[in-house]
């Protein structure tokens, strides 16, 4: 049986963190945060997924088929996955025992398939007057079944609007604002008390491109006393540490990018044809298939080979499936 949730009850849920419901609405999508879903298959109960209308006026939540990924930084200082891959393929073919299908690193294809998905996102939301304010790796969602290759973007509770929605009259310029957003992937403007705009949204994304190329950023796991100190050193290392730092290693396009962004006057609009045409052109020089086959896809095939080396990017995946 399905139960109904309504769009008015999924946004009360989404607010009621303390009391683990929007941690189980996020386990209910494939989250492209590397480490969230490793151990979310050990939960009591059975598994549910969260499918949405193609109405998009409700939500429903339905049983899954029971597959699971579990994705980490390739930096964990004890990495679970490779240990855990190892484990499966010795219990493989025992009843209760999940089958492995795949264990492997984020390819470069991958990413960039999922950067064209999410800086369309990004322009549809503008596009209606709003920011989002929290771009992170949380906040995406992929689909399930039929949906399986969509990106879904979610938690508007900080998004306020940039401009009028008649006059198109934008928001005027301010500073010594408090940081909105998530630090690791604010925009240096915000660290710097200027109000935010278009402009930081999608500064934000090139950082999670970045995250998920590297498998975490130069600015993660700083310690300090209090929650303003941490945000004072995320803010010092990020202003310290040059573009062509954080993109070291990767396709140069990414480093066009976020220069971009930092480009961008306060009302400025971004050229998101200009952004996503720098990626497709990568994608396109790299002789990639746009086949929305993901590195999490599961294959109706007696094997899923691994990608060629030189296209193995940061993050480890293990996919598991009980058919």
């Amino acid at each position: 049986m399905k139960k109904k949730i309504t769009i008015s009850d999924f946004s009360i849920i989404m607010k009621r963190s303390r009391d683990g419901l929007l941690k189980n609405l996020r386990k209910n999508f494939l989250q492209l945060r590397p480490m969230l879903f490793c151990h979310a298959s050990h939960q009591r109960g059975p598994v549910f997924v969260l499918h949405v209308a193609f109405s998009f006026d409700a939500l429903f939540l339905q049983q899954s088929n029971r597959t699971r990924f579990g994705l980490e930084s390739v930096k964990t200082v004890h990495p679970q996955l490779a240990y855990e891959s190892r484990i499966y393929r010795v219990l493989q073919g025992e009843n209760g025992i999940p089958n492995m299908k795949w264990y492997g690193k984020f390819s470069l294809k991958t990413v960039l398939m999922l950067a064209d998905q999410m800086i369309n996102r990004l322009e549809f939301i503008h596009s209606k007057s709003f920011l989002h304010r929290d771009i992170k790796p949380d906040n995406f969602l992929m689909g399930l079944g039929r949906l399986a290759n969509q990106v879904y973007i979610i938690d508007f509770g900080l998004a306020r609007k940039y401009r009028d929605s008649s006059s198109y009259r934008h928001i005027p310029y301010r500073e010594n604002k408090s940081l909105t957003g998530t630090p690791a992937y604010a925009s240096l403007n915000t660290h710097l008390g200027i109000e935010q705009s278009r402009r930081d949204d999608v500064e934000s994304l090139g950082y999670i491109l970045m995250y998920f190329l590297k498998g975490s950023l130069p600015w993660e796991g700083l310690k300090a006393g209090n929650k303003k100190q941490k945000y004072d050193k995320i803010s010092e290392k990020k202003v310290s540490t040059s573009i062509e730092t954080l993109c070291e290693g990767h396709p140069i396009e990414f480093a066009t990018y976020i220069h971009y962004c930092r480009s961008l006057r306060f009302d400025d609009k971004p050229d998101y044809v200009y952004l996503k045409r720098l990626f497709r052109d990568l994608f396109i020089r790299e002789g990639f298939q746009f086949d929305f086959v993901f590195d999490w896809t599961v294959l109706k095939l007696p094997a899923i080979t691994m990608p060629k080396p030189s296209t193995l990017c940061k993050c480890t995946l293990l996919i598991l499936s009980t058919f």
